[in-house]
């Protein structure tokens, strides 16, 4: 994060982006409500982050504090709709999310949890709402989001960390999934 130094302590700009921070965390916190997140769980982050946010003294502690809170708010809500599914589904969505960068097939996943191909192929679509390519194409992207939050890499590095093989079939489910289209020369850094 590049800040100039006059804005790392000056009074009005922290103060202000202090009070945008709580207000993006109580969006977070409304979004996780509306996903399913328990309420007084929701309101338990959201007062630990507004407490800390009250403590950071510049802008760079600010911004670093807004990257947890969403982190935080995204994985209650991943944890959330996790527990709501069936034990042999929470296991292939583990599975997945621990081996997004290996090949996973539905073979060696029934073999995981213990059911037959088929029957956990329809459960999985039942359960997620999505095929197991979407499942493991989801996780992919949501641990690419992840990298982009904490590295400077190209889209072919960022591609072939998670598992895809062909750049082409990485933008397009990138794409699917964020409605963003990466460019081959772009830089993800957000630091």
């Amino acid at each position: 994060l590049n800040v100039p130094m006059d804005l790392l302590v000056s009074g009005n700009q922290t103060c202000s982006l202090k009070n945008n921070a709580i207000k993006i965390s109580a969006m977070c916190a409304y979004t996780a409500i509306q996903a399913g997140v328990p309420f007084s769980k929701v309101m338990d982050l959201l007062d630990d982050f507004i407490a800390e946010t009250e403590k950071c003294v510049n802008i760079t502690d600010i911004f670093e504090l807004l990257k947890a809170v969403l982190f935080s708010f995204t994985r209650t809500v991943a944890v959330s709709r996790i527990t709501a599914y069936s034990k042999p589904v929470r296991q292939a969505i583990e599975y997945i999310e621990a081996h997004y960068a290996e090949k996973i097939t539905l073979v060696k996943l029934a073999a995981h949890v213990g059911l037959s191909e088929s029957y956990l192929s329809s459960l999985l679509t039942k359960e997620t709402g999505m095929t197991l390519a979407d499942n493991i194409n989801r996780a992919r992207i949501e641990q690419i989001m992840n990298i982009m939050l904490h590295s400077n890499v190209t889209v072919s590095e960022l591609s072939s960390m998670v598992g895809y093989t062909y750049n082409k079939h990485f933008a397009k489910r990138f794409r699917q999934f964020t409605a963003m289209m990466p460019t081959e020369d772009q830089k993800f850094l957000i630091d």
